[in-house]
């Protein structure tokens, strides 16, 4: 059932100890659109998870939120701000933010925290100690169509000149850039979404952020809005939740609204979620 409003959704944080790995989601806020149902609108209240992992010696927070959203989007998808993401990773022992921020990708939801607004009129990076990665397929689309408000190109300013990290996954080390991080480019929602396995030494959680942002796409179909080549985003989602459900991952949602996180099995009926 989907909540009736933003203050029904989940956003008390996860902890998943894996083992020498520690997965934990932060508040990104809540987002709300439109949606007919029944020939009458709805409002469809989602959550926004970003992950911090960390390892012996490092940490990784895999995306940031919708940061600060311009006027249009915050009132369009009708959004309810977290506390500031760096007072959250400051509260769990990061005062100076993570060693990496890995972007899945640059929808403004996810990529938009990236930054903040200084003396309310300039954009820094939130995090300017921390190395940003992403795909470069992802970066040079988002760079010609404007993608997220603009969102690369307001990331490349704060950046003054520099260039984020370019994950180049035919290299086994940008495949694993710490220990225990895997990384695979997924084909269908966008041309560098990625999706990110934590592998600890007894378990591991699978953030596939919009490959499998609710529960919902647990069954196949088809999504015609967000996706930009639904075929593609199902096949790929189809063959990522089966070979997790194999291993018996746990998944965090980013979007979810009132399931964070769960762990995946394979039964005869196909894919399904039990509490972890």
């Amino acid at each position: 059932m989907l909540p009736k409003g933003p203050e029904a959704v989940v956003r008390d944080p996860v902890d998943l100890d894996l083992g020498d790995l520690r997965v934990r989601s932060l508040d990104g806020g809540v987002l709300g659109f439109t949606a007919k149902v029944a020939h009458r609108e709805i409002v469809i209240w989602l959550a926004a998870r970003p992950a911090l992992v960390e390892g012996p010696g490092f940490s990784v927070l895999i995306d940031a939120g919708f940061g600060p959203a311009d006027p249009m989007r915050r009132e369009k998808f009708r959004l309810q701000d977290p506390e500031p993401i760096d007072e959250q990773l400051a509260a769990m022992g990061l005062p100076d933010g993570p060693d990496l921020l890995l972007l899945t990708h640059l929808h403004f939801d996810h990529a938009g925290g990236t930054l903040r607004v200084r003396d309310e009129a300039r954009e820094v990076l939130r995090f300017p100690k921390a190395q940003i990665a992403l795909h470069r397929a992802e970066w040079d689309a988002a760079m010609a169509d404007g993608r997220g408000s603009h969102q690369a190109a307001r990331i490349s300013k704060a950046l003054d000149g520099r260039e984020p990290r370019f994950l180049d996954l035919a290299q086994s080390a940008d495949n694993q850039p710490f220990p225990g991080i895997h990384i695979e480019l997924v084909e269908g929602h966008t041309e560098g979404l990625l999706v990110i396995r934590a592998e600890g030494s007894h378990a591991a959680c699978l953030i596939p952020t919009d490959l499998v942002p609710t529960r919902r796409f647990l069954v196949p179909r088809l999504d015609k809005i967000a996706d930009q080549d639904p075929a593609k985003a199902l096949e790929s989602r189809q063959r990522v939740l089966q070979a997790s459900a194999e291993r018996g991952d746990h998944i965090l949602f980013y979007h979810d609204p009132a399931v964070p996180v769960a762990q995946l099995v394979t039964t005869d009926s196909g894919t399904q979620l039990v509490s972890r």
